[in-house]
């Protein structure tokens, strides 16, 4: 009885007990909840930063790694070229000075000699030297020429001047218009106006021939021992003489006198030229043949052409399409020799007159045309 009576009150107090408890937990619980959910927080966070870490150090060591092999493999690139390119200036130095070498002694023993080039060098400088002189000499030869020349173009143009402008000359009346009063000095265009009125005054003289000109008849010209010498003097006395006026020239005129006496188309052309071109091509033909009979290569030759009947026939024929305008000249013809009335009709004419327009081209002054 006192076992059971201690049980009850134990488990009421039990009871009571595990309703407090539940009763603090059901209290305690979401605080808890909170803490459990920070430290799993804390301690997630902690284990992720420890992975990411490790996983950086290994990403690191991958990276150093995959960056010092690519490294290496650029610079034994870069090293095997350095290296090909130092082997190669070195190699072309060593030939470099093997070829200047040999070409030195190829060039000393085969190709040069010194003393022969020495020689061709000191006369080649004085060709040079020579040709600088003969070109100096020439260009002061050519100055001076060209130097006369322009002074005697000046003197001709100002004499030309003179002559156009001799009227405006002083006279004892009234000054010219180069002639001042009241210049001291007279203008060197007077004077050149003065001489250019004096030439043209003995230039304008009728057949105007000086005394000095006229030579004395000797025994020898009378005696005509020495005609060709007299003929120069008589020629070059008469060419002495200038005339004036728009006329040929003596030589032009002596060319025109003795040209040959020209000759039409129709003269200096043959009138059986192409027939005897037509001969003697034939018979150039006939020399350069084998044999003369015709030869045939292996085809039956065309039937011999048999006239018509009306044709050949002793009556005649139709006249109409069968007769033209020259029918009078064939040979089988009755009207060869004679016309309808009995007088010789002439034949018909192949050549025709000749074109005057043509013929008197360049010869409207020629001595003796002959026309035809």
């Amino acid at each position: 009885m006192t076992d059971r009576v201690l049980l009850g009150d134990y488990l009421e107090q039990f009871n009571l007990e595990l309703c407090t408890t539940y009763k603090k937990s059901d209290n305690l619980r979401t605080e808890e909840y909170r803490a459990a959910v920070k430290i799993q927080a804390w301690f997630r966070g902690i284990r992720t930063r420890c992975y990411l870490k490790i996983l950086h150090a290994h990403t690191i060591r991958i990276q150093k790694n995959w960056r010092g092999f690519l490294g290496r493999r650029e610079y034994r690139k870069v090293l095997a070229e350095a290296v090909v390119r130092l082997r190669n200036k070195m190699y072309h130095h060593c030939a470099t000075k093997i070829q200047s070498a040999w070409r030195g002694y190829l060039t000393r023993k085969y190709k040069f000699n010194f003393y022969a080039r020495k020689v061709y060098l000191d006369a080649l400088k004085e060709v040079g030297h020579c040709v600088r002189q003969r070109l100096l000499e020439f260009e002061a030869a050519s100055r001076e020429k060209m130097d006369v020349q322009v002074e005697v173009n000046t003197k001709d143009r100002l004499w030309e001047w003179a002559k156009s402008n001799h009227y405006k000359i002083s006279t004892f009346c009234q000054p010219g218009i180069y002639n001042k009063p009241r210049n001291y000095m007279r203008d060197p265009r007077e004077h050149m106006l003065q001489a250019a009125g004096k030439m043209l005054a003995k230039e304008n003289l009728p057949w105007a021939v000086e005394w000095k000109q006229i030579k004395p008849i000797t025994e020898a010209f009378l005696q005509g021992s020495d005609s060709t010498k007299s003929d120069e003097n008589l020629h070059e006395t008469v060419e002495s003489v200038k005339i004036r006026g728009p006329f040929r020239s003596a030589s032009a005129l002596r060319r025109w006198k003795r040209k040959p006496t020209p000759l039409s188309l129709r003269v200096l052309t043959d009138y059986f030229s192409l027939d005897k071109a037509r001969q003697a091509e034939a018979a150039a033909e006939w020399v350069r043949r084998v044999h003369d009979e015709p030869f045939h290569a292996g085809h039956i030759s065309s039937p011999h052409y048999e006239r018509l009947l009306m044709t050949t026939s002793t009556y005649g024929s139709t006249p109409y399409g069968t007769k033209h305008f020259r029918f009078y000249e064939d040979v089988n013809s009755d009207m060869t020799k004679t016309n309808k009335i009995g007088k010789p009709k002439p034949r018909f004419r192949t050549v025709l007159p000749p074109i005057e327009q043509f013929d008197r081209l360049d010869r409207d002054y020629s001595r003796d045309y002959v026309k035809t």
